[in-house]
């Protein structure tokens, strides 16, 4: 009788819903999976809103647009927001907006928006993009990132070598890129820094990289980790070796700090040659009669 009881509970239990969506709008059922059926547009208004928890959007290849001066997609005050598959335009700014919420993850993602900010991210505990592309979002001349971070921990998945990636941060915010070699950027100042990082190499034995700077006399920490065990690396700042720093057992990078007042600071990190092995000396044996 037990056991009937048991498997009659679970059976009434609610199953996560699956949700169409056709028309902008708001997602405002916990848990539940939304699938874009079809392209949607708003003209007064963020197409859709997200205020409630542990969301999933599927866009399914479909595109969210803005005509006016609002997002695409706002959220705000989520645990956990997931966005699948999709691309945003929005004539205003930012195209995607998320305001106090603990995690997001923006997956195969594509956002533009020629004419301000892509994303705005306000007070997220943890935001991961993967496999994403986030560009075109700055004006000329004006104060427009494809990503601006305030009080915020990125993780970006980087796949593709010549990633350039706009960034405004604060105090409090950090960029970190992942391609299984991490690296995060702290920026110990107040106010904004506003840079873009290209990347040309990333590869445990050569690591090098832009971060083309806006803002006068800002000095970032990095570290590095997931690199060889053990290893020598040394630090370039423009050409010029600035640090020689070992790996410890876990292939992590001591921290160290780059001037970035240059309106072009190209970083280097090498890996020194991996030593030869000693070849052991052959002892002949003498035999004395």
């Amino acid at each position: 009788m037990r056991i009937l009881l048991f498997f009659l509970v679970i059976g009434l239990l609610p199953l996560a819903q699956a949700i169409d969506v056709t028309e902008c709008g708001t997602l405002d059922q916990d848990g539940a999976t939304y699938n874009l059926l079809n392209n949607i547009t708003s003209s007064s208004g963020s197409c859709i809103q997200v205020y409630t928890n542990n969301v999933t959007f599927n866009g399914q290849g479909h595109n969210v647009n803005n005509t006016d001066s609002n997002q695409a997609i706002y959220g705000c005050c989520l645990e956990n927001f997931t966005l699948n598959n999709i691309f945003l335009y929005s004539d205003g700014s930012p195209v995607f907006e998320l305001d106090d919420s603990i995690s997001l993850y923006l997956n195969n993602t594509t956002i533009i928006n020629s004419n301000a900010s892509g994303i705005l991210l306000y007070n997220i505990s943890s935001a991961n993009i993967i496999n994403s592309n986030i560009s075109n979002n700055y004006k000329l001349g004006g104060n427009y990132a494809d990503i601006e971070l305030i009080n915020t921990k990125l993780n970006v998945s980087v796949s593709l070598f010549y990633t350039k990636i706009k960034l405004i941060v604060d105090d409090s915010g950090f960029m970190r890129m992942q391609n299984g070699i991490n690296l995060s950027t702290d920026i110990p100042t107040t106010g904004f820094m506003w840079f873009d990082r290209q990347i040309f190499s990333w590869t445990k034995d050569n690591l090098t990289w832009n971060d083309n700077n806006a803002t006068d006399d800002i000095t970032a920490d990095y570290n590095l980790s997931a690199l060889y065990e053990n290893r020598n690396y040394t630090v370039y700042n423009n050409s010029i070796a600035v640090s020689t720093l070992k790996t410890d057992a876990g292939g992590v990078l001591p921290q160290f700090s780059i001037d970035l007042s240059d309106p072009t600071t190209q970083i280097k990190v090498l890996a020194e040659a991996e030593p030869a092995p000693t070849k052991k000396k052959k002892h002949r044996a003498i035999i004395i009669n």
